[in-house]
């Protein structure tokens, strides 16, 4: 009897544990893993979860939340007392806000959750998840130390060194250093680096300064001599503001008795009130002669001085004392604030493919790849030798490198002197470049003597399609993915620059580029801290009566607010679409909210600006700048003048459409009316502008124009809409036999509108094109990043010269998820709740087929997909394949998230052949048959389905889990 209780109960136990509910990953908080340094009073959690693989259907229908404090910062102890345990019945996994008693200031906590499932029928929840942490900031009101710097303060391309000995007492438990560093910084405790990141972010300075904080604990010496050492150099506040290089630290010790002892920057050996911890802060020139945003990095390795980093540097006293510094007086810096996106690092290191000597003595490297980074040198040679390293993106005829873009991207390098072979790696630059021109090498190099590294801000990958098949379409595809996230990298620096030569935050680029980059990288806390910087920018402006809730066309921007300033609704609308963005791909409501005036300022001013500036009645805004930049036409005679008006007009009701949006979200109902009402009256007046009755389209009848209108809900009126259609596309297909004219405005919408329309055969035409323009020809020319205009020619009498590392002709990308692939959500969906699979064959009536049948169908030279994005929610996985395996024309496998649904779009075509009735269609779902005589058969996970005979395909409502979807004709 016992050996049989016993059986019963180890059963018993190994069914609970198959079925046990398998604990939450990926904990974040405030979008970020484990970050140090919240400055929000109530940080919001987020986790993902994950089901056994069979199991469909599954989600929370509770959780709980437990925080507590942390007393070390090296060891998450289980048992620290709980501060907050908040449970709740919901299915939310995203954005939970605290609510729990006030978080202290510089404290570490640490959190986790469980949940419950809504088909757990007991009341077992989950294990808990693995301890997360976050630490909370130093607000800008309690910090005491000084900015300290040069006595003689001056904008100077000079790198610095600061250092300060310090005593603490044996007893600490817990230690953090806050460092701000302007411009750029890297610190060092006892000789060893603390940070790990390059560069620095790029903030409206004058507003906002980012500050960095660090669990130093196990770096200290305690109850014995410590060092703090910190290099700065100018970045983008020497460069664009004159600033000087200004550090201000504090380091906070916790000890066992509870109080707190510091050590905070102050003038040479100065005493604080509230600095428990005396240091003498000391500065020297740092062995970096130039750190210049522009100009490069010059290196004079003799002038290390070994361990000033360190304790006991004898040589510290020949150093001079440290000064309190001040800002600029024409604008000071703002307050600070805790860093809330993830650094700028370095990466991958890029070897050297091929290595010439073009020309006696010069030597120049091929990296294979153009990207944002530095170069790391390998020398041995003399003391003093210097070997000097430019670079640039293309070559002249005669070999040598050709900088294009009138920067002098050169990096000077100085020998130290030896038998030890020399490693040098510029540290407060970067360049944008393929080939590395080396003069001056001691003999002659190898391969080997200079690599790459890839510099860009930290972001998760979230994003990737395999384009299956051995056909010239599927390499152009996987060659033109490969150079969308080369560009989208290269060109995220703490801000989206346009190119890493010479740019800085254009409006216009990364709006237009904001999906793209969504798509393949995490992008929320990264995109929350650009458009704070807007409403920073906005804030400036605001001093100015004239222009008052002005955004400019650059974020940041330097320059001084004047009454006479304008900005071009193309460029600045991205205070509205990014926000817009990250509501959709996170479900971010709390940044609407909190910039919610800033966005009514905006609109406001972009209304005044259309009354006082527009030659058209009824407040259409014409006035503008750019237009669709970098489009097939004359920039003078054509891009600018017929482009830049309406796309100024379209993206004012856009922006307005989107405030209206926002007001509805938080229940502004006054706004939300009357800016829906605003847009709405200018449709009309858009359409009687700018349609052309002889062209039968807007303005000249080009792509842009009508992209643009065809995009804007309403603006054509029903009786207009199928000349407009017929006019664009004959003008992809006649005039331009099946090429684009579109420049950084029109090609975003390019792909999109042809799908708008039922020609997504002809998207995936343009997709694909090889010969000029095209994304296509950029292949075949061996690009490997994303050029600035569709030719590529390095016309040096137009300034600025085009690069060949630009982000903003890669924002068709999308498509290619949303509409080939097929992964999407629903309109009134957020963070991918409602998910909408439908590939590209669904997209394509019955009739366009019949069209398309006639002649080669290129969308059939991929022969499959296998692609998946990971949402906030969790990974969603698509892998299509129309080869015939049998007698299945099409398979389809879908993984859907826990806490999402999705509506799927099963295509059920006969591709060219006879057109099948409904009757004979038949799926099935993993090898059981769920459709068939134009009926569903219920299975587990599959709520309904019907035929849509205009799309000829099966769609199916389903929750959670995996499927495999197969088409086949039923014989008769």
């Amino acid at each position: 009897m016992r050996r049989l209780v016993l059986l019963l109960a180890a059963v018993a136990h190994l069914s609970a544990k198959a079925t046990a509910l398998l604990p939450a990953r990926n904990l974040r908080t405030e979008y970020l893993d484990s970050p140090l340094g919240i400055d929000t009073p109530k940080p919001r959690f987020s986790w993902q979860l994950e089901c056994k693989s069979t199991q469909r259907g599954a989600s929370q229908s509770a959780y709980e939340i437990a925080v507590s404090e942390a007393t070390h910062d090296e060891k998450i102890a289980p048992k620290d007392p709980i501060l907050w345990l908040g449970r709740e019945n919901s299915t939310q996994t995203i954005n939970i806000p605290y609510a729990g008693p006030p978080l202290k200031s510089v404290q570490i906590y640490t959190w986790r959750v469980r949940w419950w499932s809504n088909e757990n029928t007991s009341t077992t929840p989950s294990e808990w998840s693995s301890w997360a942490t976050f630490s909370t900031a130093l607000n800008d009101s309690d910090w005491i130390a000084d900015w300290i710097g040069r006595p003689h303060v001056n904008a100077s391309n000079r790198p610095l060194q600061i250092r300060a000995d310090f005593l603490l007492p044996s007893d600490v438990t817990q230690a953090f250093i806050y460092v701000a560093g302007l411009g750029y910084y890297q610190l060092y405790l006892n000789g060893r680096r603390v940070d790990s990141h390059a560069l620095g972010p790029f903030t409206v300075f004058q507003k906002r300064i980012l500050y960095d904080t660090f669990a130093v604990t196990s770096f200290l010496r305690k109850g014995d001599s410590n060092a703090i050492g910190v290099r700065l150099a100018p970045g983008a506040w020497g460069q664009f503001y004159d600033g000087p290089l200004m550090l201000r630290l504090e380091l906070h010790a916790k000890l066992a008795d509870g109080s707190t002892v510091k050590l905070v920057s102050h003038p040479g050996n100065a005493r604080v009130r509230g600095a428990d911890v005396k240091g003498w802060w000391r500065i020297d020139d740092d062995p970096c002669t130039q750190a210049a945003f522009y100009d490069g990095e010059h290196y004079d390795a003799r002038l290390e001085q070994d361990g000033w980093n360190a304790p006991n540097f004898a040589a510290a006293t020949r150093w001079q004392d440290a000064a309190e510094v001040s800002p600029p007086s024409d604008g000071g810096v703002g307050r600070l604030h805790p860093g809330t996106l993830k650094p700028i690092r370095k990466f991958d290191e890029i070897k050297a493919v091929r290595m010439t000597e073009p020309v006696p003595g010069v030597y120049v490297f091929d990296f294979g790849q153009n990207f944002a980074g530095v170069e790391i040198l390998r020398v041995r040679g003399p003391a003093g030798a210097t070997v000097t390293i430019y670079k640039g993106e293309l070559l002249f005829d005669n070999g040598t490198v050709h900088n294009q873009l009138r920067v002098n991207m050169t990096t000077v390098y100085t020998l130290r002197g030896g038998d030890d072979v020399e490693v040098y790696e510029p540290d407060f630059v970067y360049y944008g470049f393929q080939y590395a021109q080396v003069t001056g090498f001691p003999g002659k190099p190898t391969l080997d003597s200079l690599s790459g590294r890839f510099v860009h801000s930290d972001l998760n990958a979230t994003g990737d399609i395999e384009f299956q098949g051995d056909s010239a379409e599927a390499s152009i595809l996987q060659g033109i993915q490969h150079c969308v996230k080369w560009s989208a990298l290269s060109n995220l620096m703490s801000i989206p620059t346009d190119c890493p030569n010479r740019e800085r935050g254009w409006m216009g680029d990364g709006q237009v580029s904001s999906s793209n980059a969504a798509w393949n990288f995490d992008m929320a806390a990264f995109y929350e801290s650009w458009v704070r910087s807007m409403r920073d920018q906005q804030e400036i402006y605001a001093s100015v009566e004239e222009i008052a809730g002005m955004v400019t066309d650059i974020v940041p921007d330097p320059a001084r607010p004047t009454p006479k300033a304008f900005t071009d609704a193309t460029w600045s609308s991205a205070y509205l679409i990014v926000p817009l963005l990250v509501y959709r791909h996170y479900g971010d409501v709390a940044l609407i909210s909190e910039l919610y005036e800033g966005f009514r300022d905006y609109v406001v001013y972009l209304d005044r600006l259309a009354q006082e500036n527009s030659s058209v009645p009824g407040g259409l805004l014409t006035k503008h700048k750019y237009g669709d930049w970098c489009n097939t036409y004359p920039r003078e005679t054509r891009e600018i003048p017929i482009t830049g008006p309406i796309s100024a007009s379209f993206f004012q009701i856009t922006s307005y459409e989107i405030f209206s949006r926002f007001a509805r979200i938080l229940n502004r109902s006054d706004d939300a009316v009357k800016y829906a009402q605003m847009a709405e009256k200018l449709k009309p007046i858009f359409h009687e502008f700018y349609y052309n009755k002889t062209k039968a389209g807007y303005q000249d009848g080009s792509q842009t124009p009508n992209v643009l209108a065809l995009s804007l809900d309403g603006a054509i009126p029903r009786e207009t809409l199928q000349d407009v259609v017929e006019t664009f596309l004959h003008d992809v297909t006649q005039e331009h036999d099946y090429h684009l004219t579109t420049g950084a405005v029109g090609t975003k919408f390019l792909l999109q509108t042809l799908t708008r329309v039922n020609r997504s055969d002809l998207a995936f035409a343009l997709a694909t094109q090889t010969t000029e323009p095209s994304w296509g020809w950029w292949v075949t020319q061996n690009a490997t990043t994303l050029w600035e205009n569709w030719s590529g020619v390095a016309d040096l009498t137009h300034p600025p010269p085009p690069t060949h590392n630009h982000i903003f002709l890669g924002s068709h990308w999308p498509w290619l998820y949303e509409t080939f692939v097929g992964i999407d959500q629903a309109d009134d969906s957020t963070a991918f709740e409602h998910i909408v699979i439908r590939p590209i064959h669904a997209t394509i009536p019955l009739e366009t087929w019949k069209t398309i049948c006639t002649g080669d169908v290129r969308i059939f030279k991929i022969s499959g997909v296998n692609a998946s994005y990971n949402s906030i929610r969790g990974k969603i996985s698509v892998a299509w394949s129309h080869a015939n395996e049998g007698n299945v024309l099409f398979s389809l496998a879908v993984t859907i998230p826990m806490n999402s649904d999705a509506e799927v779009w099963v295509p059920t075509q006969n591709y060219c052949g006879k057109i099948p009735s409904p009757s004979q269609v038949l799926v099935t779902e993993s090898g059981q048959e769920i459709w068939s005589d134009g009926k569903l058969k219920p299975i587990k996970g599959v709520l309904s389905g019907s035929y849509n005979s205009e799309y000829q395909a099966v769609v199916l409502q389903i929750v959670s889990g995996s499927y495999v979807f197969a088409y086949s004709l039923m014989s008769l």
